[in-house]
């Protein structure tokens, strides 16, 4: 596996990506952008297509045991309801303390209630009716599913006017789990699309490039904090 260094060398203003074109077109937006900020970015397909965080962090220390991977190094996108509008939540997979990781299922870091209420608070978000949460595969727009689910939303997806799926419309905002200890660690994305061959699929990028890329990409839309922040002693939610 490339180290930070390698892949920006390798990627440096690149006429092509490897891979680029097995990436949904809509999204290839991370690709540019990341150009024109210097982020170092490669595409991966793996060998086998994973579902979970767990699985791509076995997969990744077995095809690339160099890099020394961590389950933070695993991103997810979480979609969730509130008040009748789609919201984003990206974050790393964190164990809860004192938990070793093992295969299997492991006790980790959860989107709770308390996260949205804090979230919510600190950036004043308005809200028709009610913060109360809710998300499952309803939430997860058509051209995503188990698996697949990615950061680097669409246009189309952040379309307040256009269905993403059967029941919603387009994304409201996005927020991203901030963690300065991560920032320049390379960390693994899943980048949409659907069945075996999308599950194959990966981004890997430094994790704070991520959110400079959204930012970027749809300016005021895209909040970062610590989701967990209302659980520090001595800080309010």
């Amino acid at each position: 596996m490339m180290s930070l260094e390698a892949i920006a060398s390798e990627n440096k203003m690149p006429a092509h990506y490897e891979n680029e074109e097995k990436i949904q077109a809509e999204r290839r937006y991370i690709l540019d952008v990341a150009n024109t900020l210097n982020i170092p970015l490669r595409i991966l397909q793996h060998p086998y297509a994973t579902k979970t965080c767990q699985e791509k962090y076995w997969l990744l220390l077995k095809t690339h045991p160099e890099n020394s991977w961590t389950p933070k190094q695993m991103v997810k996108s979480v979609f969730a309801d509130i008040s009748w509008e789609l919201y984003l939540f990206v974050f790393p997979e964190i164990l809860e303390p004192n938990k070793k990781f093992k295969m299997g299922n492991q006790k980790t870091k959860q989107l709770t209630q308390e996260s949205i209420n804090y979230l919510f608070d600190r950036f004043k978000i308005p809200i028709r009716y009610s913060l109360e949460m809710s998300n499952g595969s309803v939430c997860i727009p058509n051209q995503m599913e188990y698996g697949t689910c990615t950061p680097f939303l669409s246009r189309s997806e952040m379309d307040p006017c256009r269905e993403i799926n059967e029941i919603y419309l387009g994304i409201k905002d996005i927020f991203i789990h901030e963690d300065q200890s991560l920032d320049d660690e390379l960390v693994d994305v899943s980048i949409g699309g659907k069945g075996n061959e999308a599950q194959k699929l990966s981004v890997q990028l430094p994790y704070a490039g991520i959110y400079k890329i959204l930012e970027m990409q749809y300016p005021g839309k895209v909040y970062k904090a610590d989701f967990w922040n209302y659980e520090k002693k001595g800080e309010t939610k």
